[in-house]
């Protein structure tokens, strides 16, 4: 008798351990914050920057685009830095590629608007390989421009052509004038 009532109570034990894992298993499965995005519903942005006709706080342009702009998928990127709490004449905007047309026109349309353009980021970085050995070498760091599409952009050629020695472009006796 005892053993029937343990193992009907391990039964049901696992009875309720499957139910609970197909719970939790369907609930998470459902939501939606679980659920990866089609290519559809993905929406990429891109930052604008709107330069105004005057100086003003940043809230009060901010507020200007919220009450003219009448159309969705932008919006206002609060600048974190120290120059933040001064008059500017100028704001950041993300906006939504799919209706970035109908944005960009209603904003450029506005009286206080002076013009709208994307804005562009610039990074500098050493060229890898720069230090083959991962110190740097007393004097002047040889870079190449990097706009060069295709080129070996090694330390050791960009110093392919350079020596150790220097070259005077002066005449010896011309030099000796100057010291005496």
């Amino acid at each position: 008798m005892l053993l029937a009532e343990a193992s009907s109570s391990a039964c049901r034990s696992s009875i309720l351990v499957v139910f609970l894992s197909a719970f939790l298993f369907w609930r998470l499965r459902l939501n939606p914050q679980n659920l990866t995005p089609s290519d559809s519903e993905i929406s990429t942005h891109t930052n604008y920057i709107i330069r105004f006709k005057h100086y003003e706080p940043a809230e009060t342009h901010r507020i200007y685009l919220e009450s003219e702009v009448r159309s969705g998928g932008w919006g206002w990127i609060e600048r974190d830095n120290p120059a933040a709490k001064y008059p500017t004449d100028f704001g950041v905007l993300w906006i939504e590629e799919s209706g970035r047309e109908a944005v960009v026109g209603e904003i450029e349309r506005l009286a206080m608007v002076k013009d709208v353009s994307v804005e562009f980021r610039y990074q500098r970085v050493l060229l890898g390989g720069s230090f083959l050995d991962g110190e740097k070498r007393p004097g002047k760091i040889f870079t190449s421009m990097s706009f060069k599409g295709g080129a070996d952009h090694s330390a050791e050629a960009v110093l392919s052509n350079a020596t150790s020695s220097r070259h005077l472009l002066a005449q010896v006796r011309e030099i000796v004038k100057v010291i005496y």
